[in-house]
């Protein structure tokens, strides 16, 4: 790991292995938001690209690809931040605590999701679901690491910030009679319907038996 901080990589490898000296150094390096930021946009392609190939596959109008692109970005973004920044908020009131500043939001945001820059991968017919499931459940995992490291908690407290965090962002937007749904969309939830996506399995994997012909 450079001397200067970590790297893009080294931020993405350390979450997938669940390296919290990683976010550490992150926090601590001399340039944490810019690279958090960074980080933030490769995962967030990735994950837009893995969702639009479905609707690529089934065709959709150009229009509404656009739009419907431009939506996936606006929920990754928002979910990402919301749901980190009301694990935040959570682990803050909590009595004990470390009193960590709101900045530091970006950089857990950063690792907790850098599990999702394999995002581009459920696409694949029959097992991008399972995929899709696998990378939500490390990102949880990371996110948990995160909430321990930084408040300095132990793993069962920063589960349940994390889980009540979680549970904040769902209750929200039912407190404000349903005006801030869109703004709380979150990246966890599907944004994809299931039947959609089982058109879009099906419609490469009738590809892919084109090809073999």
């Amino acid at each position: 790991m450079d001397t200067m901080g970590p790297s893009l990589r080294d931020v993405i490898g350390g979450a997938l292995t669940l390296n919290e000296d990683v976010l550490v150094a992150l926090i601590q390096s001399s340039h944490p938001l810019a690279l958090s930021f960074v980080t933030l946009a490769l995962v967030g392609l990735s994950w837009i690209v893995g969702h639009c190939a479905v609707l690529f596959l089934n065709r959709v109008p150009p229009n509404r690809f656009a739009l419907t692109a431009c939506g996936l970005a606006a929920s990754f973004v928002l979910g990402a931040l919301i749901w980190v920044g009301s694990t935040w908020l959570v682990a803050t009131v909590l009595p004990g605590n470390r009193n960590v500043p709101l900045w530091m939001v970006i950089p857990m945001t950063a690792f907790a999701f850098s599990p999702l820059v394999l995002s581009v991968a459920v696409v694949i017919p029959y097992v991008g679901s399972g995929i899709e499931a696998i990378l939500n459940t490390w990102t949880l995992l990371a996110l948990v690491l995160a909430v321990h490291a930084v408040f300095g908690v132990g793993i069962v407290e920063a589960l349940l910030s994390a889980l009540l965090g979680w549970g904040l962002t769902k209750l929200l937007p039912r407190l404000a009679a349903g005006r801030l749904n869109v703004a709380f969309g979150s990246a966890w939830s599907g944004v994809t319907s299931s039947g959609m996506q089982a058109q879009g399995e099906a419609a490469a994997s009738e590809a892919v038996t084109r090809l073999g012909r």
